[in-house]
């Protein structure tokens, strides 16, 4: 029921925020005991289809900056706060072997090389199913009679994910597995105004010709489709490895950026501005002018 943004994130920006602040080991060791201490948060709102996840990240973010500023202001934390008896360890992962395996690979594993990017503006855990399902969409255009989906299980039962309507709000057509295949179907791509189509006729009657199966023992980021056309024809098809299609490089980063700015604030020259600040940095450009370009907006 936890979300890693609460989970993880007060860590992360204690981390950080230390780091520039030039904590020294032992108040570092005091800013994570706090970020320990304040972490959280659930993942209902996802299954109300509610607001709360806006706001975790932000509530992470300030999190950590606190528990910085107070161990730097002297304030003590817990030597412990990780693996004592009712630590960090033992609120989120009771009965596992965390505090043998926390540090394991660190400085030679980097996590942010497993970072995933959205080709669709939908829930992570949907990207899988959506690409399949434009895939199919491309190769076979027409009627549809019914489509299997066979899906991670704990992905497939997260909040929201079994949602098929009613729909009121993007919070909930961004986690509906069905709505975002169904949109994937019908258009072979998602962008943010196809969550806003609630009382589509056309998604709504595809919706109900989608099943989703939560499959044990598939691995996450997958997924395998049955198709079957109006013809009576059936399709196999599946994606087994995500990772090469949602891993990009600066390029299609950058190239996925100038796609979605249309559905932002952003003008053509803001983005540009953005993203040559952002280019800046890796040659001691100043942090200042990132800030001031993300603010900038078309009239």
């Amino acid at each position: 029921p936890f979300r890693a943004t609460g989970v993880y994130g007060p860590l992360a920006a204690a981390a950080a925020a230390g780091r520039v602040q030039r904590l020294d080991a032992r108040r570092m060791g005091d800013a994570l005991a706090f970020a320990a201490a304040f972490a959280g948060g659930t993942s209902e709102a996802f299954g109300a289809g509610t607001d709360e996840w806006h706001f975790q990240s932000g509530m992470a973010a300030a999190a950590g900056l606190l528990a910085s500023g107070l161990a730097r202001a002297g304030a003590q934390g817990s030597p412990n706060a990780f693996e004592g008896r009712a630590g960090y360890l033992d609120c989120f992962a009771r009965g596992s072997d965390g505090a043998e395996t926390i540090g394991a690979g660190l400085g030679h594993r980097w996590g942010i090389l497993d970072v995933t990017f959205k080709p669709f503006p939908i829930c992570a855990f949907n990207q899988a199913p959506a690409l399949l399902a434009a895939d199919l969409a491309r190769e076979h255009p027409g009627d549809i009679r019914s489509l299997i989906l066979r899906m991670n299980e704990r992905e497939a039962t997260y909040p929201g994910m079994p949602g098929a309507g009613p729909f009121e709000q993007v919070a909930q057509t961004l986690m509906s597995t069905r709505f975002g295949v169904a949109v994937a179907l019908a258009e072979g791509h998602i962008t943010f105004a196809d969550l806003q189509r609630y009382d589509d006729p056309l998604l709504l009657d595809l919706i109900g010709r989608i099943e989703v199966v939560p499959e044990p023992g598939r691995p996450p980021k997958t997924a395998a489709a049955t198709l079957t056309l109006a013809d009576g024809r059936v399709v196999e098809r599946a994606i087994e490895d995500s990772q090469p299609r949602l891993s990009w490089d600066g390029r299609a980063v950058r190239e996925n950026a100038r796609r979605l700015r249309p559905e932002t604030r952003l003008s053509h020259s803001g983005l540009e501005a953005l993203i040559a600040a952002v280019e800046a940095l890796d040659r001691g450009g100043s942090v200042a002018a990132l800030v001031e370009t993300s603010g900038q907006r078309s009239p």
